[in-house]
């Protein structure tokens, strides 16, 4: 289930720029990795390595993903979607076991560093009713992704590379794909919030998009990423690297990526459903999942329909 929040609406983007998230909740728990990369990354419980627990079957698990706005602050956000799922814990008696213990809820997240910063009195920062929003549009059932300017993506843009100061429209692309593989049906579900500092190619290696007309000025850059698939690595050092195989490889379609003011994170999720014999020959299919999937933000924005422009992602 998807939701999507957002505050400052129909606020000037100069003084009262729009913010906002996007929260993925899934129906019982999945593996989860993280990969990051360049040199100003802001994650909320996003440790590369999770021990707690001596049962393996048990760690690198997760409920929900988050993704913000709002610089730094959009971490109080992704706190938000934390928070209310602790509270439908409470109330629907969801415990651990036959223990007395509520259970509670393994969010994890990432902030895009937008640099939009309110500038008069009526700006509303991101906070945790933000997420609490999210949260609650999710419930409702949707299972698609606004394209372009809205939820995490919001104010958000792209190429700042080529201005030194402003960039083109950015915000959240899409692409699902499947491939069959040796023990069945394997999935690829990609969203991507792109505030990147680099442009858009194509695989052409020709610029695709890049900014014409200022519209603001945000200088720290990030992007993030969301894979969920039911492929099953045969260890978790095996789908850390895979994450890290395809993270890379959006260098192929933002350039520059991972620079040292871009903080971008992959979060690879998993139901674990069918095995993956040959995580490489895998990650190239995520790759080029990925690569659509910007392309969408890009194509998004250079077409004349934009309002009604969504894409399933499919658990």
């Amino acid at each position: 289930m998807i939701g999507e929040a957002s505050y400052n609406d129909l606020g000037d983007s100069q003084t009262c720029p729009q913010v906002g998230c996007t929260v993925f909740v899934f129906k019982k728990q999945m593996r989860c990795v993280v990969d990051k990369l360049g040199g100003a990354v802001g994650t909320y419980y996003g440790d590369p390595r999770d021990v707690f627990s001596n049962d393996p079957s048990e760690c690198n698990k997760v409920d929900a993903i988050c993704l913000a706005g709002g610089s730094l602050h959009g971490l109080v956000a992704i706190a938000g979607v934390a928070q209310a799922m602790a509270k439908c814990n409470i109330d629907k008696n969801i415990r651990y076991g036959d223990g007395e213990m509520y259970k509670i809820p393994a969010v994890k997240g990432a902030i895009t560093f937008s640099g939009a910063w309110g500038k008069i009195d009526d700006w509303m920062p991101p906070d945790a009713n933000l997420g609490t929003m999210a949260y609650e549009n999710a419930l409702k059932g949707k299972k698609m992704v606004t394209l372009g300017q809205y939820g995490a993506g919001s104010n958000a843009e792209v190429g700042s590379i080529a201005t030194g100061s402003y960039g083109a429209p950015g915000g959240q692309g899409a692409y699902c794909d499947s491939i069959l593989y040796k023990f069945g049906k394997i999935t690829c579900n990609v969203y991507c919030n792109l505030n990147s500092k680099g442009s858009i190619h194509g695989l052409d290696g020709e610029i695709m998009y890049n900014p014409v007309t200022r519209r603001t000025s945000n200088k720290f850059r990030s992007t993030n990423i969301l894979i969920h698939t039911n492929g099953k690595c045969k260890s978790m050092d095996l789908m850390r690297q895979l994450a890290r195989q395809v993270h890379v490889s959006c260098g192929r379609v933002i350039i520059p990526y991972a620079a040292h003011s871009d903080g971008d994170v992959l979060f690879l999720t998993s139901s674990e459903e069918v095995v993956i014999e040959d995580p490489t020959a895998v990650g190239l299919f995520f790759s080029e999942c990925l690569w659509k999937a910007v392309h969408s933000m890009a194509e998004h924005h250079m077409s004349e329909e934009k309002a009604s422009n969504t894409l399933g992602f499919k658990f």
